[in-house]
């Protein structure tokens, strides 16, 4: 009998414990989730902004000469990197 009580205990702690990884598991994916949306919409705004300074819709091989202009600035003195991470009202720092 003595042992049934610790039993009845422990059984009820790994319930609990069931309950609480599970928890843990749908706000880990909740998170996930969250990150995730903020990514995608960053990088809607970002296409946007662009296509807001091109003045026009997209061209097939847009996305080519973005990356290879974006690529190819370090050997213009990296003045895009330098200026995107060095301007006084970055967003990401406050």
């Amino acid at each position: 009998m003595a042992n049934t009580k610790y039993d009845d205990r422990l059984a009820a702690l790994e319930a609990q414990q069931k309950l609480l990884q599970e928890k843990i598991k749908k706000v880990k994916s909740q998170r996930s989730v969250a990150e995730r949306k903020k990514l995608t919409n960053q990088k809607i705004e970002m296409g946007g902004i662009i296509y807001k300074i091109l003045g026009r819709g997209f061209v097939e091989g847009d996305k080519e000469r973005l990356s290879a202009f974006l690529t190819a600035q370090d050997n213009r003195g990296g003045f895009f990197t330098k200026a995107m991470n060095n301007f006084p009202d970055n967003e990401s720092e406050k």
